[in-house]
């Protein structure tokens, strides 16, 4: 079994992609998977981020995920997919933030624009390149509020 797969949740992640990231390294330590399609769960999505979308939740998306692809893309060229991920983000944020983007320029424009849905998206690629994982400081995390 591989040391790695084993052990906690990976407290990089925080909130988003922990549980991806601990079923990929059982599976890769050899552990199966099943389904039981009788069981039901209800889930009341995004209660810790006050709703389905938020600022937080997609800072926190947009970081963890290049995380994940870091972590687990096996190909060569995974940061090619990473940032093919982070464009189709980035595009249905803006549009979902009300500002639908009709081309690529309209996307670089809103994502430097002053909204909040845009500063998200930075500060995620910001702190995923600076290596700040973990829990977002109060500071930032109120200039997502």
């Amino acid at each position: 079994m591989n040391a790695r797969a084993r052990g906690l949740l990976d407290e990089r992640f925080f909130l988003l992609y922990e549980d991806a990231d601990f079923g990929r390294r059982a599976l890769s330590a050899g552990y199966r998977t099943f389904c039981d399609a009788t069981v039901r769960i209800r889930h009341k999505e995004s209660r810790s981020f006050g709703g389905r979308r938020s600022p937080l939740k997609t800072y926190y998306g947009v970081r963890n995920m290049l995380l994940f692809q870091e972590k687990h893309r096996t190909e060569r060229w995974w940061r090619i997919a990473a940032v093919r991920w982070l464009a189709w983000t980035v595009w249905n944020t803006a549009g979902a933030s009300g500002a639908p983007p009709r081309s690529w320029w309209g996307v670089l424009l809103w994502s430097l624009s002053g909204d909040k849905f845009a500063r998200a998206v930075r500060m995620g690629m910001r702190d995923y390149l600076r290596r700040r994982f973990g829990r977002l400081d109060r500071h930032d995390e109120a200039a997502l509020a």
